[in-house]
């Protein structure tokens, strides 16, 4: 009987340092997934405020790109495309003659967007070097 409750005692003991041990274990891990947690919520924190700085630096007076053929096309188009049936789309559809008045178009308001952004350039420029 005795043996019997030594056996008992020593499995009992030998448990309770396993489970002592796994504890430490998931001590550890949980402790490292903190550490990574923290780690990823630092570089998200960080690369919020890079964007955010990036979006400051943006310039208020700095002309902006024209729209494109396709952008022009499909503002032109949109009303009577909407009232006859509004999940088609006709822009693949066009002939050649008629996506050249769209690129027409298109060309003219990107030749006016080079002149503004040299305009803006100069200006800068003219702007950046009395201050120095």
């Amino acid at each position: 009987m005795e043996e019997y409750k030594r056996t008992k005692e020593e499995e009992a003991l030998s448990q309770k340092k396993e489970e002592e041990e796994l504890l430490k274990l998931h001590k550890q891990e949980a402790f490292q997934l903190l550490k990574k947690k923290e780690k990823t919520d630092n570089l998200i924190k960080k690369e919020k405020a890079t964007k955010k700085k990036k979006n400051e630096n943006v310039d208020p007076n700095k002309p902006k790109k024209p729209a494109s053929s396709y952008s022009l096309f499909s503002k032109d188009e949109r009303k009577r495309l909407t009232e006859k049936c509004p999940w088609t789309n006709n822009s693949t559809e066009l002939g050649e003659e008629e996506k050249q008045v769209y690129n027409k178009k298109a060309a003219k308001l990107m030749e006016a967007y080079k002149k503004e952004v040299e305009a803006y350039n100069k200006k800068s420029a003219a702007t950046s070097s009395q201050i120095m």
